[in-house]
C-alpha cells in the first residue's frame, strides 16, 4: 500500500468489494428503440496534460422513418497551456461491436474494455490518441438494483448511471501528431444510458469530482425539466479511503455572481457553494472560479447528431476553480483546499 500524487493510499481492491457487477458497465438491453448510451473517461496528468473521451451509441428516429443508429468517439487532449485538441470519429455499424456482458466497446481499431478494478483504452484518429490503463483507487458504485432511475412509467422515461471508477490511477501514453508523451495521473470513468433526450429531461446540472488526500466526493446537483415539473435532482457520493461511506440526496447547490458566456448564451456562476447535510457528511464545499477551460453550444435535445443545429442559450461550460472543503465525515473534520475541474450543463 502506497500513495498516489494526491496523497490517497492505493489499496489492493478485490472485485468483491465493488457495488456493481461487470454487466452494469456493458451495453444495456433498452426498453425503447430510441435511446442513447455512452462511456466516459477522463484523466489529469502529472505533466499538466489532460484528456477526456466519450464513446457514443445513439438510436434515434430517422427523418424518413425507421431507427437510425450512430456510433462515434469524441476524444480531446488539453496541453499544459490549456489548448484543446479534439477529434470526433464516426463509425459504420459494421465496424462496431459492444459487449452485453461487460465494458468492451470496439469501434474500428479503437477499443475501451475491462472490469473492476482495471480498464484499458486504445484510440487513434488523425494523429491524436492514447493508450491508457485506468486502475480503481476507490470502489465503483451504482444505485441499486441496477443503476437505472425511472422517472415515469407512462410514458416510460428512464436514465441509468454507473460510476465504475470514481477515482482511478491512470498511466500510459498520449499521441499528438506522431509524438508519444508518457503520462501518469488521476482519472475517472462512468457510463450513462437512457431513452429521453437530456434536453427534455433536465433544465440544468452542476457536476464535479473532488479528490482529496483520503477522501473522494462525486456530486451532481441540478433540476429536471418541464416533463418532471422542474423538480430538483441532487446526489453526492462520499468515499473515505477506498470505501463508499455515504450516498445521499441531502445536498443543495447555491450559485452566485452569474455572468453570460458569449459562446453559448448561457449564464454561469463565478461561485458555487454545495451544502451537505446527511447523517454521515455535513458541511460546505465552495468553488471559486479561476477561469473557463472551454464552452460549447448544444442542440435542444442533446445528445445531438451531426444533422442538428445548436441553439443559443443551450450549452456546456467547464471550469477550473479553487475549491475549499469544510466538512464533517463520520464526525471527523475534513478541511482542505484544492483545485478542480467541474462543469455546468444547460442542455
Amino acid at each position: 500500500m502506497h500513495s498516489d500524487a494526491t496523497g490517497t493510499e492505493q489499496y489492493a481492491l478485490d472485485p468483491a468489494d465493488f457495488y456493481l457487477d461487470k454487466a452494469d458497465d456493458a451495453i444495456h438491453d433498452t426498453l425503447s428503440p430510441i435511446n442513447y448510451e455512452w462511456w466516459y473517461f477522463d484523466a489529469t496528468f502529472d505533466n499538466n496534460y489532460s484528456m477526456a473521451s466519450i464513446w457514443w451509441e445513439l438510436s434515434s428516429a430517422g427523418k424518413e422513418g425507421g431507427i437510425v443508429k450512430e456510433r462515434f468517439i469524441d476524444f480531446s487532449v488539453y496541453d499544459p497551456a490549456g489548448k484543446k485538441i479534439m477529434v470526433k470519429k464516426r463509425f459504420d455499424n459494421s465496424a462496431v461491436s459492444i459487449s452485453t456482458e461487460k465494458c468492451d466497446v470496439k469501434m474500428g481499431d479503437n477499443r475501451v474494455y475491462g472490469e473492476a478494478p482495471v480498464y484499458k483504452m486504445r484510440f487513434l484518429a488523425d494523429g491524436l490518441g492514447a493508450d491508457l490503463v485506468f486502475e480503481n483507487l476507490v470502489q465503483g458504485y451504482r444505485s441499486p438494483p441496477d443503476g437505472t432511475a425511472y422517472f415515469s412509467m407512462n410514458p416510460l422515461i428512464y436514465m441509468g448511471w454507473t460510476i465504475a471508477q470514481p477515482r482511478a490511477r491512470v498511466a500510459g501514453k498520449l499521441l499528438l501528431n506522431g509524438k508519444e508523451i508518457k503520462v501518469s495521473g488521476t482519472g475517472y470513468h462512468d457510463h450513462n444510458w437512457g431513452n429521453t433526450s437530456i434536453g427534455e429531461l433536465y433544465d440544468y446540472w452542476y457536476w464535479g469530482r473532488i479528490f482529496l488526500p483520503g477522501h473522494t466526493f462525486i456530486y451532481s446537483v441540478g433540476q429536471l425539466g418541464e416533463c418532471m415539473d422542474h423538480a430538483p435532482i441532487n446526489v453526492v457520493m462520499s468515499f473515505e479511503g477506498n470505501k463508499l461511506v455515504d450516498m445521499s440526496q441531502e445536498i443543495i447547490g447555491e450559485p452566485y455572481d452569474f455572468v453570460m458566456d458569449p459562446e453559448t448564451g448561457i449564464e454561469y456562476p463565478k461561485k458555487l457553494v454545495l451544502k451537505i447535510d446527511s447523517e454521515v457528511v455535513k458541511g460546505e464545499i465552495t468553488h471559486n472560479l479561476k477561469n473557463l477551460i472551454e464552452s460549447y453550444p448544444l442542440a435542444v435535445g442533446y445528445p445531438l447528431s451531426d444533422n442538428e443545429t445548436t441553439t443559443f442559450g443551450h450549452g456546456a461550460v467547464r471550469f477550473f476553480s479553487d475549491c475549499t472543503v469544510d466538512l464533517l465525515v463520520n464526525g471527523k473534520k475534513v478541511k482542505h483546499s484544492t483545485a478542480l475541474i467541474h462543469e455546468f450543463m444547460k442542455p
